[in-house]
C-alpha cells in the first residue's frame, strides 16, 4: 500500500515508514537474494581467477631463479600484462557491482509490478556510469570536509542520503543529483534526521548489541550464533535500503524540483583540501630534512643495538674444551677381583 502524501508539507509518520519499508522488503525479498548472489559469485570468481595469475607468475618467477626457464624477458612481459588485466578487471568489477546495486534500487522501486532480472540488471548498466561519478564526486567533498574539524564529512555524507536514488530513479547527473538531495534533505531535515538516527539504532542492536548478548547465553553455539548473525546482517542491509528508498519516496511527494546550492560545500571541501596539500608537503619536507635522516639514523641504531642484546641474553654458554679442568682423581670401575 503506498502511503506517502502527494502534496503534503509534511512527512507520513515513523510507524508509517517501519511499516511500508518491511511491506516493501517482504515483496522483494526473493529478486533481492538473487542479485545478492550473483554479485558474490561473480567477485569470487574474479578474485579467484587475478589470484591464479598471481600464482603463476610467482611459480615462473621461481623456476626462473631456479634456472629451469631459461628466458628472463617473459616475466616483464607477464607481469606487465597481469597488471593491467587486473586494473581491467577491477573496474569491470566495480561497474558490474555498481550496476548490481542500482539493479537492487529498482527492484524495491518496482516491488508492486516486478520486473524480470535481465531487465533489471540492464537499467543498473545505465546508470552505473552516472552513479560512479556521483560517488567519486560526493567522495571528494566529503574527504575535504573531513579535514575542516570532522563535522562537515558527516554533514556532507547526511545532505547527500539521496543522491543515489535521485540518479536511478530520477535520472539526474552526478552534480544535480547532489542537489537534488541537498534540497530534499533540507526540506525536512530534523525529520529525516530523526528518521535516518532511528535507522542506525536499529542497526547498531541489530547487528552488534543482540550477538552479543546472544553469545554470551548460549556460548556452546558460537557458531551457529555467527551464522545467525550473518543473515541478519544482510537482510538488514536490504531492510536498511528499502527504508531510505521509501523515505526518497515520501519526501519528494511533499517537495518540488527544488535544487539545493553546492557552494558552501565546495568552499569547505577546497579548504580541506588545500589543508590536505599543505600537511603533505610539510610531510615532504620534514622527510627530506636533516632532523628527520638523524632521528631515523638513531632509531635504526637503537633498534640494532636492542637486537643484538636480546641475542646475547638469548644466546647459550658455550664450552671451553682446552681450558675446563679435568678431575685429577676418576671413579675406579670395579673389577674381577673386588667383585
Amino acid at each position: 500500500m503506498d502511503t506517502t502524501l502527494p502534496n503534503s508539507p509534511e512527512l507520513p509518520p515513523i510507524r508509517t515508514l517501519l511499516r511500508d519499508s518491511w511491506s516493501t522488503l517482504r515483496t522483494s525479498l526473493s529478486q533481492l537474494f538473487i542479485l545478492t548472489v550473483i554479485s558474490f559469485v561473480v567477485t569470487a570468481a574474479v578474485i579467484g581467477a587475478v589470484a591464479a595469475v598471481g600464482l603463476t607468475i610467482l611459480l615462473s618467477s621461481g623456476l626462473m631463479s631456479a634456472g629451469v626457464i631459461q628466458d628472463s624477458t617473459a616475466l616483464p612481459i607477464m607481469v606487465t600484462v597481469t597488471c593491467i588485466t587486473f586494473l581491467v578487471l577491477l573496474a569491470l568489477l566495480a561497474i558490474f557491482n555498481i550496476a548490481i546495486g542500482n539493479a537492487q534500487i529498482l527492484v524495491i522501486d518496482a516491488h508492486k509490478d516486478p520486473s524480470s532480472l535481465t531487465t533489471l540488471i540492464k537499467g543498473g548498466y545505465r546508470v552505473a556510469v552516472p552513479m560512479l561519478l556521483t560517488g567519486l564526486l560526493g567522495g571528494l567533498l566529503i574527504i575535504g570536509g573531513f579535514f575542516v574539524f570532522i563535522v562537515p564529512a558527516w554533514l556532507f555524507m547526511f545532505l547527500f542520503s539521496f543522491s543515489a536514488y535521485a540518479v536511478v530513479l530520477d535520472g539526474y547527473g552526478p552534480i544535480p543529483a547532489l542537489r537534488r538531495s541537498i534540497a530534499l534533505v533540507s526540506s525536512h531535515f530534523w525529520s529525516v534526521f530523526t528518521r535516518i538516527v532511528l535507522l542506525y539504532v536499529i542497526y547498531f542492536f541489530v547487528s552488534y548489541l543482540f550477538p552479543k548478548v546472544l553469545g554470551l547465553v548460549s556460548g556452546d553455539f558460537n557458531l551457529l550464533v555467527q551464522g545467525l548473525s550473518f543473515v541478519a546482517d544482510v537482510v538488514l542491509g536490504w531492510y536498511m535500503l528499502a527504508y531510505t528508498l521509501t523515505l526518497y519516496k515520501q519526501i519528494r511527494a511533499t517537495s518540488g524540483n527544488e535544487q539545493g546550492s553546492l557552494k558552501w560545500l565546495v568552499l569547505t571541501a577546497l579548504i580541506g583540501w588545500g589543508l590536505i596539500v599543505l600537511l603533505s608537503i610539510g610531510m615532504f619536507r620534514f622527510v627530506q630534512s636533516d632532523v628527520f635522516k638523524k632521528y631515523s639514523e638513531d632509531f635504526t641504531e637503537s633498534i640494532r643495538k636492542n637486537i643484538q642484546q636480546e641475542d646475547k641474553n638469548f644466546q647459550a654458554p658455550e664450552l671451553d674444551f682446552y681450558n675446563t679442568e679435568i678431575p685429577s682423581e676418576t671413579p675406579s670401575f670395579p673389577t674381577s677381583e673386588s667383585i
